[in-house]
């Protein structure tokens, strides 16, 4: 029997499929009373290129999932849900993530110390994604390029530079 994260995760990918999008993830988080259900998606516009859904389309979303949701009825109690794009500083999650943004500035956290190209021993990373395969990423921070296995990775993101930041908001600000 699928476990209620496996279930969430599927409602919400069978949703942002239905609408054409794609899914980033699904997160249930807080304490009984406050749980937030956070559901990130992303689209491919007809270049290929990675695009934010509309709002309608996040709100289509929505109230698929919530609608799924209340008939599966595996949350205990109430919840707020969220359904928008991951933003500029997407979460990393699988070796296809680090190998689609290679180039792009990212925040590392491992679980535990990595040595480091120069000096003491790191405990996170920031700098340029150089390299990705199944097993491992590449991070090419101020120390030097330092190799982790995925499996050491706490958490990651991207870390957008000042530049990315100013075009993001020139091309929305319109």
């Amino acid at each position: 029997m699928p476990t209620q994260a496996e279930t969430i995760t599927a409602t919400a990918h069978a949703a942002a499929a239905a609408h054409g999008l794609t899914l980033v993830q699904a997160k249930l988080s807080g304490q009984n009373g406050r749980l937030t259900l956070q559901v990130l998606v992303e689209k491919a516009d007809d270049s290929g290129a990675w695009v934010s859904p509309t709002l309608e389309e996040c709100t289509a979303v929505s109230r698929l999932i919530g609608a799924q949701l209340d008939v599966l009825d595996i949350i205990t109690g109430r919840y707020t849900l969220e359904v928008g794009s991951p933003g500029l500083d997407r979460p990393l999650l699988t070796p296809a993530d680090f190998a689609r943004f290679i180039g792009k500035t990212a925040y590392v956290k491992l679980k535990t110390p990595v040595a480091a190209a120069k000096g003491a021993p790191l405990g996170a990373l920031k700098g340029a994604l150089s390299a990705s395969t199944e097993t491992t990423v590449t991070v090419d921070d101020a120390t030097g390029p330092v190799t982790v296995p995925f499996s050491n990775i706490q958490q990651a993101e991207l870390s957008p530079t000042p530049a990315e930041m100013a075009e993001f908001m020139k091309l929305h600000s319109k």
